[in-house]
């Protein structure tokens, strides 16, 4: 968990700073950046398999994908950092 050093010299976490965001303030954020909304997302049951590992590969465009678990976030999936993972490994 990364920390964030305030103005002050205070430090918050990650936790600290969560805001929710509404769907026309997201929209718009993205606008303004010319960055599309992007909504690809995979269900999966909380176990990492080599079919989910392929399929987040090599299935997709966006450089994240969203876990889905009963239709529910789980987690984000950066896949390059994902790529270069599975490319060490490969590697040894």
């Amino acid at each position: 968990m990364h920390e964030y050093r305030q103005d002050d010299g205070a430090f918050l976490t990650e936790l600290d700073l969560v805001v929710k965001v509404d769907r026309d303030s997201l929209h718009r954020w993205l606008f303004e950046i010319r960055r599309p909304l992007t909504t690809d997302s995979v269900d999966w049951q909380g176990i990492t398999n080599s079919y989910l590992i392929r399929s987040l590969l090599f299935e997709f465009d966006s450089p994240y994908v969203a876990l889905l678990r009963h239709g529910r976030l789980d987690r984000v999936v950066n896949r390059l950092d994902l790529a270069l993972r599975v490319a060490r490994r490969a590697m040894g």
